[in-house]
């Protein structure tokens, strides 16, 4: 198997370097510059990686748990010490904010902590009462799975590839990741961190490369775990099913935010601001949409216009960045299309709507549309970018309505004064989560289940759940009499 060169020097120096017959680049979307050169594992790679990866099972599962939690603390101080390393390498291959690069590890951060501590408890077998049977004593044992596969996406690479291998990890899987081509080099640094940390090998290994790498990956493992988009999370469904392993994905979003006639707008405005725009746009659980009662639609507007143009794109703006790059080139031209789309149909852009080569190569403006409708494409189809369209509604049904008319289900918003109006509107809702009065939070609630419904996926990360999925359970029954 080729081999790569530490991904830490892309952090000084910002190169990689890799020997092997067939490699691929990797950028910084910040300048179009080459970062890195790294090999495409081919499916003898991964099938090699895979038999290690069993062997490293049979010792690991029985390994205590207490154990493995301590060896994933020892990994997460690790990050912790060399933070600004990681921080500077996903920038560089993002293009993210100072802020929003800290904002990956903060979810991880708060992932391996929760299954740290709670990991033992939800593993623990679990007493059952029989129903029919009174004589049987039942319990359910969470036996580990095997090898885990997990394929990261680019836009939270260290979050979405860590958090998920530290999960199966804890539930005694081992794991092989698969991150996105576009951003590998973090979770190569994972990888080191990992091994100084005194993870035992072969449980957690890296393969990196191309489409066909991740194909190969789902012939060799006993779970996949996938987060990218719904057109590939198809693929990767159907290939688990001829395979007859299970699967996670998580999947696209195209989430509503729905702002009734009693809502704070002021807060309601910050949120939308905040929910759209942070990370520029490229996050499943982004506000894509607003629903804007006709009593309070002015002035929801005129504050989410002032507040997105306060956005400073440059760090020479009178303060810190507070916007950063687009990472992948053909997601800029999905919004771009969205925005011309909108406009070509009566569509108005109140600010922004154009790129930035001054600032960027894959710099888009954080752009607010008005005079939106469902016949455009940028009301219904995920955008995955820094647009926030805001149409005018009547009424809480025409909200909901216009809510669910998206093949998404994901995230969503309500903002009112009125819980009860709130909680009647969140269960009209076809989506896995609804956030009363916030956005963009719901990555932080590690103790509920989060994925979506419709396209937005199968399955689900977080809680009890989350850490459940990477086991086999089994009932076992005996007589009390």
């Amino acid at each position: 198997m080729p081999a790569a060169s530490s991904p830490s020097a892309a952090a000084g120096r910002k190169k990689v370097a890799a020997t092997g017959p067939e490699l691929f680049e990797v950028k910084d979307p910040r300048t179009g510059e080459v970062i890195g050169e790294l090999p495409i594992h081919t499916a003898a790679d991964l099938a090699d990686m895979a038999q290690r990866s069993r062997k490293a099972f049979e010792r690991w599962r029985h390994v205590p748990f207490k154990q493995r939690a301590e060896a994933m603390m020892r990994f997460s101080e690790l990050v912790l010490d060399r933070l600004d390393e990681g921080v500077e390498l996903i920038r560089s291959e993002t293009g993210k904010t100072w802020t929003d690069a800290h904002a990956d590890f903060l979810a991880a951060f708060n992932t391996i902590r929760y299954y740290c501590r709670k990991g033992e408890g939800f593993l623990a077998d679990e007493r059952r009462t029989p129903w029919l049977v009174k004589n049987k004593a039942v319990y359910v044992s969470y036996k580990p799975m095997g090898v885990a596969g997990i394929i990261a996406p680019w836009n939270f690479p260290f979050e979405l590839a860590v958090s998920e291998a530290v999960t199966a990890m804890l539930a005694g899987s081992t794991v092989i990741v698969k991150p996105s081509e576009v951003t590998p080099l973090i979770a190569l640094w994972a990888e080191e961190l990992f091994k100084e940390s005194g993870l035992p090998d072969n449980v957690f290994q890296i393969a990196t490369g191309l489409g066909a790498t991740g194909a190969a990956l789902i012939g060799v493992v006993d779970r996949i775990c996938f987060t990218g988009s719904t057109a590939t999370g198809r693929k990767v469904a159907v290939a688990c099913a001829e395979r007859l392993i299970p699967c996670t994905l998580e999947l696209g979003g195209k989430d509503p935010m729905i702002v009734c006639d009693d809502a704070d707008i002021e807060k309601a405005a910050g949120a939308a601001v905040y929910g759209a725009f942070f990370n520029a746009g490229q996050m499943c659980t982004s506000i894509e949409r607003a629903y804007v009662h006709e009593d309070v639609y002015d002035a929801f507007v005129r504050q989410v216009v002032d507040r997105t143009n306060s956005i400073r794109l440059t760090e020479d703006e009178g303060g810190p960045q507070d916007f950063g790059s687009m990472t992948f080139e053909p997601q800029i031209d999905i919004v771009e299309g969205h925005v011309e789309d909108a406009k070509r149909s009566g569509a108005r852009v109140l600010t922004g709507g154009k790129r930035r080569p001054d600032i960027g190569p894959l710099v888009y403006e954080p752009t607010v549309l008005v005079d939106v409708d469902h016949s455009m494409t940028i009301m219904r189809e995920e955008s995955f970018g820094p647009i926030l369209p805001i149409m005018k509604v009547r009424s809480d049904e025409e909200a909901v309505r216009l809510a669910n008319d998206t093949p998404y289900g994901l995230n969503s918003g309500v903002w009112t004064e009125d819980g009860e109006r709130a909680k009647d509107i969140a269960r009209q809702l076809q989506v896995g989560t609804t956030e009363i009065n916030d956005a963009a939070t719901c990555h932080l609630l590690i103790e509920s289940p989060f994925g979506g419904v419709k396209d937005s996926g199968v399955g689900r990360r977080k809680g009890p759940e989350g850490i459940r999925k990477y086991t086999e359970p089994q009932t076992v029954s005996r007589d009390l009499f």
